[in-house]
């Protein structure tokens, strides 16, 4: 009966982790397409993924997530390798983009014209 329990646990974890893992992988890939195709697609994937899912989010959080993201990944990318592979980077913080994400586009009071 051990015998046959161990090897049923390991099975089991067997399956979560590689469940994970697959998980992982399709986060990793919608973060991806998001920084590729654009805010809309990356705001998307973090509602799914940060949120949950959940209809009662505020969208202005959402926004400072989402420019937190884009506001990080460009400063890393500009770090040198060796920068990179001590690991001794530091983050700001998603707050930091309200005053970004509430500020008001001069293009909002445009009249909203058909592309030709």
């Amino acid at each position: 009966m051990d015998v046959v329990h161990r090897i049923t646990v390991a099975r089991v974890r067997t399956r979560y982790l590689k469940d994970l893992f697959e998980q992982w992988r399709g986060v990793i890939a919608a973060y991806d397409e998001g920084l590729v195709k654009g805010d809309a697609v990356l705001a998307a994937a973090v509602w799914r993924n940060v949120f949950r899912g959940a209809e009662d989010v505020d969208p202005v959080r959402l926004a400072m997530v989402v420019s937190y993201l884009r506001r990080e990944v460009a400063r890393v990318a500009r770090l040198p390798e060796h920068v990179i592979a001590s690991g001794h980077i530091g983050f700001g913080s998603p707050g930091d983009e309200k005053s970004t994400v509430l500020m008001e586009s001069r293009l909002m009071k445009e009249p909203f014209a058909e592309p030709s």
